[in-house]
Order: C-alpha cells, then structure tokens, then sequence
C-alpha cells in the first residue's frame, strides 16, 4: 500500500480485481447466452476504469519521480550515500503487497465460510442482532 495515493489499498485492490475480472465472468455468462448489450457496457466501463486507475497510479508514481529528482531529492539513495536515477517513485512491491493481502483476506473468509459453516454463521447474525454479543 502506497500512503497518499488513493485506490492503492485493500480497498482499491478489491476493486481493481473485481472490475479486470469482470470480463472473464461475463464471457462466461455470453457462451451460456446471459450476456446483455447493457451488462457489456457496464463490464466495459468498469475495466477501463481500472485499467485508468493502474496507469493513473504508474504516471502519479512517474510525476513524483521526475519531481524528487528536479528539487534534488533522490528517492533511491543507497546504504553508500550513491544516488541512482529511478523512474517511478511508487514502487511495484507495494502494490503486489496490497494485493497479497486482499489475497489472503479472501482466502481466510472463505476458509472460514467452509470451516464454521452456515449453521454458525447464522447463529451469530441471531446473537449479535439480538445485542447479546
């Protein structure tokens, strides 16, 4: 996760990854003739969205860059004191870690989906709307 750039969190993950699977899922549903002009257009619009927000994040991390470098900051200053020219400021790592962690928040909802199984599920919905949790 990247501080200060919006839509590099967990948040922004999630998003991004529903909306490039989108056209996937909705291949799918076009080979089982449930595919709408419509639902296109919205599946469209949705991954174009996120395919601006990945190089809105590449150019913001760019800008920066170029900025730090202008007023003599070096952003990739090493152990030795050596200033090495860097062309994107926000580091690919950060968002492979964003990912990694929705990653395992999905998968740890799930696991526990399958663990505790519905009957538990429910049981809690009753406790904690009936206020006894």
């Amino acid at each position: 996760m990247t501080a200060g750039i919006p839509g590099t969190g967990i948040g922004g993950m999630f998003y991004l990854m529903l909306a490039l699977l989108m056209p996937v899922l909705h291949l799918g549903r076009a080979v089982r003739g449930r595919a709408s002009t419509a639902r296109w257009t919205m599946v469209a619009r949705h991954t174009l969205m996120a395919m601006l927000m990945i190089g809105g994040f590449w150019v913001t991390g760019w800008l920066l860059a170029i900025g730090a470098h202008t007023v003599g900051i070096s952003p990739s200053m090493d152990a030795t004191g050596v200033h090495r020219k860097v062309n994107n400021i926000v580091p690919a790592a950060s968002f492979v870690i964003a990912a990694a962690n929705l990653v395992a928040l999905v998968l740890t909802i799930h696991v526990l989906r399958l663990t505790l199984g519905r009957s538990t599920a429910i049981k809690l919905r009753e406790r904690t709307s009936n206020g006894c949790a």
